[in-house]
């Protein structure tokens, strides 16, 4: 009876809490971000929408995701813009040094 307690214990313990698995994914980065607020996306079987409610208008405005390109906020409404020509697909995002790191000392 001991073994079966802790098995069950251990395999509840091995697996996340629906909760955990049923949080919704995280909105895409973009320059929307500086000028819209309460930003969510929402995934059903089929589509995901990203909303948001966003300057000038203040009302709510939602687009389907992915966005192939960047989402940006275009006078209140979500737009998904297209990358521009020159810009690389795949580029990989620039990151600030570290704050430790100090500059001259080789």
């Amino acid at each position: 009876m001991k073994r079966r307690a802790l098995f069950c214990l251990c395999l509840g313990l091995a697996l996340p809490p629906l909760a955990v698995m049923a949080q919704e994914p995280a909105p895409p980065a973009g320059p929307y971000e500086a000028t819209c607020r309460d930003i969510r996306v929402k995934r059903d079987k089929i589509v995901a929408t990203l909303t948001a409610i966003c300057e000038p208008s203040r009302k709510e405005t939602s687009i389907p995701l992915p966005c192939v390109g960047e989402v940006v906020n275009r006078d209140g409404e979500l737009v998904c813009r297209p990358r521009a020509a020159g810009a690389a697909a795949t580029a990989e995002p620039k990151l600030a040094p570290p704050a430790s790191s100090k500059k001259g000392n080789r």
